[in-house]
């Protein structure tokens, strides 16, 4: 078994994916968030705050065990990669730009609020805490955060940052925004929940 992990990188991966997505499913939300999937009360009934990481989990979750099954559909496949160490590089180099986007998302909103409190934009000693649910403050970590994921993955991708790479990125981070911030209003962006 481990000779056939060596020689196929998708079944490497995918096993990797499915057993990340399995302990953030069955042991981190539940530690973590304290609501559940849907949250009912007397007059209405709301999107719990476990509702979209379980969704998104559940897809790489869907997405592992997919590579796992394909990894074994294509045993006979002469054309599959191994895994080298080249291979663990590029992953190392995903966890930095992954890193470094989270760190704005959770930074940029908090930084942006002491910054405008300095120059009186807000009122003096303002907490982003207070700011979190409201624009632009709520977007300002999300927005610089996602575009940078998204434009760095793209130039990852395409050798070289370009004026395209970055305005799909912009388009998709507000996106995004349009589809999880506008409709619901109990919905928090990430990572604002943590305020």
């Amino acid at each position: 078994m481990i000779d056939s992990i060596k020689k196929n990188s998708d079944l490497a991966i995918g096993i990797i994916i499915t057993l990340f997505s399995c302990l953030v499913l069955f042991y981190w939300i539940p530690s973590d968030i304290e609501t559940g999937l849907v949250e009912s009360s007397r007059f209405q009934t709301v999107l719990g705050d476990a509702f979209a990481p379980t969704v998104a989990v559940a897809v790489l979750l869907a997405a592992g065990m997919l590579l796992i099954v394909s990894s074994f559909l294509n045993q006979n496949d002469r054309s599959q990669v191994q895994f080298t160490i080249n291979n663990f590089k590029y992953l190392i180099l995903l966890a930095v730009l992954f890193t470094i986007s989270f760190s704005l998302m959770i930074w940029t909103g908090p930084a942006l609020v002491s910054l405008a409190s300095v120059f009186t934009l807000v009122e003096p000693d303002a907490d982003y805490a207070l700011l979190r649910d409201t624009a632009p403050w709520k977007y300002t970590g999300y927005m610089l955060g996602g575009t940078f994921m998204v434009a760095t993955l793209i130039a990852l991708m395409e050798g070289k940052f370009s004026l395209k790479g970055i305005a799909l990125a912009v388009g998709t981070a507000t996106l995004l925004v349009v589809l999880y911030d506008l409709p619901f209003d109990n919905i928090l962006l990430p990572p604002n929940g943590d305020y």
